[in-house]
C-alpha cells in the first residue's frame, strides 16, 4: 500500500474511519463517560422494562455492554453485574472524565473498532487520576439506525495527577 493511499488492511476509506472514529468519540464523550459524570445516585440508574416484561434497574453502563461482554476494569475481570457493583461503589461520588487521547482502528471492516483511549478523571472534587482504556466495540445495524454494544473492555488506573 502506498503512502496516502485512500484505503487501509480493512479496505475501508479514510472517510469511513474518519467516520467510524467520530462515532467512537460520541460514544465514549456523550454516553459512556457521561453515564459517569451526570449526577451522583440515582441519577446513574435507569429502569427499563427487560427480555421478560418485569422492570429492571440498572447502572447507565449496564445497557452499553453486550451479554457475555469481557470487562476487567484495574485487573479484575466483571460480569454485566459486576458493572453495576461498580457503580454502586462509586454511586455518590461526583466525577470528571476528560478524554486525552483517542485512537480509533477498524477491525476487519467497519462493524468492529479498536480503540485506545487515554483520559483522566477526578473525583470526590479533590482527586484525579490517569487511566488508559482499551475497548472492542461493535456497531449492531438495526433497520436504518446503528447501536454500538461495548464487547470488550480493559479499564486501567494509571497515575495521580498533580
Amino acid at each position: 500500500m502506498e503512502l496516502g493511499s485512500n484505503s487501509n488492511n480493512s479496505g475501508l476509506t479514510n472517510k469511513q474511519i474518519s467516520q467510524l472514529s467520530k462515532d467512537v468519540r460520541l460514544l465514549l464523550e456523550s454516553v459512556y463517560n457521561k453515564s459517569w459524570d451526570s449526577g451522583v445516585g440515582e441519577d446513574r440508574l435507569e429502569i427499563r422494562v427487560g427480555a421478560n416484561g418485569v422492570q429492571e434497574k440498572h447502572s447507565k453502563l449496564y445497557y452499553l455492554y453486550k451479554p457475555g461482554s469481557s470487562i476487567t476494569w484495574n485487573g479484575h475481570s466483571l460480569t454485566l453485574d459486576g458493572v453495576d457493583k461498580l457503580v454502586q461503589q462509586f454511586l455518590d461520588v461526583k466525577t470528571k472524565h476528560v478524554i486525552r487521547t483517542l485512537d480509533v482502528q477498524p477491525i476487519v471492516d467497519d462493524s468492529h473498532a479498536l480503540a485506545l483511549v487515554t483520559g483522566t478523571c477526578r473525583y470526590a472534587e479533590e482527586t484525579s487520576r490517569g487511566y488508559t482504556q482499551t475497548l472492542i466495540i461493535w456497531k449492531e445495524k438495526c433497520n436504518e439506525k446503528a447501536k454500538y454494544w461495548i464487547t470488550h473492555e480493559n479499564f486501567r488506573w494509571t497515575k495521580l495527577e498533580e
